[in-house]
This record gives C-alpha cells, sequence and structure tokens, in this order.
C-alpha cells in the first residue's frame, strides 16, 4: 500500500508585491529583490533581507532567508533561527520543523518538542501526533514522547480517542494504549463521529461502535 508520507508541508508566499497594506500596524515591503517588514512610521522591524516574509499571527512573523525558515517577533528578534528546511504554521502553539531532511515539533518559544529523527510528524490532535520511521507509523505525546510504538503500516489522527491503522493492508482502530480494540480486518475504515465508524469489507459499507460492534449492516456502496 502507497502512502504520502506525512510532510514536506511548507509553502510560503512567493509572489509578495513592492509594498503591501498594513495589518496589524506592519507592512510588508521589497527591496532590492528581497522582502521587509516596516511599522507604520515606515521604520523596519526586520530588514529586507528575505526571500519571502509573511505577517504577523499571535505575535510572531515566518520568515525564509537564504533558503531557511524561522520565526521573529515583533522586536524582530528570531525566536526560531533561520536555519530550518521546513517550517509550518502554529497549531495549538505548536509548529512542525525539518531539519536535516528530518522532521520533529517545537513551540512557540523555540524550544524542540520532538527531535528532528522523523520521515514525517503530523499537528497533534486529541494531545497524540503521528510519526513516520523507516515507512512505519507511531505516535509522540505533547512532551515528544514515543507513546504508541512505530509498527504500523499507517496510521490515522485520533478521534473520540481511537485511530484507525493498516496492519497488512487491513484497517482496523487502537486506543491511546497503542491496543487493538478493533481488529484489521477491514478494506477500509473512517473516523469515528458521534461513535460511529463507517468500514468497508468485501466492497460494501456499514458502521461499527467502538467495541468494533456491527451497528448498521455492511450493505452501502459508500
Amino acid at each position: 500500500m502507497k502512502r504520502m508520507v506525512l510532510m514536506c508541508f511548507i509553502v510560503m508566499a512567493s509572489a509578495v508585491a513592492v509594498a503591501q497594506d498594513f495589518h496589524d500596524g506592519v507592512a510588508l515591503v521589497k527591496k532590492d529583490g528581497k522582502y521587509g517588514i516596516i511599522d507604520k512610521a515606515g521604520k523596519s522591524v526586520y530588514p529586507c533581507v528575505c526571500d519571502t516574509a509573511e505577517y504577523f499571527v499571535d505575535g510572531l512573523a515566518r520568515i525564509q532567508v537564504d533558503g531557511l525558515m524561522g520565526y521573529i517577533d515583533r522586536e524582530g528578534r528570531e525566536v526560531i533561527p533561520c536555519i530550518y528546511e521546513g517550517l509550518d504554521s502554529f497549531h495549538e502553539g505548536i509548529t512542525r520543523i525539518c531539519l536535516n531532511g528530518k522532521h520533529g515539533h517545537m513551540d512557540r518559544k523555540g524550544k524542540t518538542i520532538t527531535p528532528c529523527i522523523y520521515e514525517g510528524v503530523s499537528f497533534f490532535k486529541e494531545g497524540y501526533a503521528r510519526v513516520v520511521k523507516n515507512g512505519k507509523y507511531g505516535y509522540v505525546n505533547r512532551k515528544g514522547k514515543l507513546m504508541i510504538p512505530i509498527t504500523f503500516d499507517y496510521a490515522f489522527n485520533f478521534h473520540e480517542g481511537l485511530s484507525f491503522v493498516v496492519i497488512d493492508g487491513k484497517y482496523g482502530f487502537i486506543n491511546k494504549k497503542g491496543q487493538l480494540v478493533v481488529p484489521c480486518i477491514y478494506e477500509k475504515a473512517w473516523s469515528f463521529h458521534d461513535g460511529l465508524a463507517r468500514v468497508m469489507q468485501g466492497g460494501r459499507c456499514g458502521y461499527i461502535d467502538k467495541n468494533g460492534r456491527v451497528v448498521v449492516p455492511l450493505v452501502y456502496d459508500e
């Protein structure tokens, strides 16, 4: 089964005009082919040395210098230095990073949460993030600790306390202890919503509950 590894995730604004409108007290400007940020008095918040730059969101702005990415605060200080090949936007105070071709997580203060040792990482959902190593999937918690071993052919985000996983091409569900609560017997599965998950077997779809009991018979095309 071919699956796209979770990342590289960064697409920065590359078509910024010579001077943009002001937003939240600052504007993006371009000089000699490089971008910078000024305040309403025309004072430089960050010099025009960036390949690309973005507006501030919750006090931080993402920039790219010499092909590498970082974040600055409103004083122009590099909270996260421009050393990363990939740097995402923040979700729940955490961003995904890519360093030397490997992926991890970092908080808004520039502290590494998950070390850059993985082929891919997801954002956190219900306290867990997927990680990929040697083509296999597992989960870390918000401290970067590996909580569920990297053993699955594929794994998805947790929804309502369970996540579907794939073993030998078949789908099942695990809980946050990594226990297989629904065996991997389905051709396909989707996340739980309102206590039920859609599953497919024999080309037909139905619904199961969190104990794996078939609640709606598998008689539907989709």
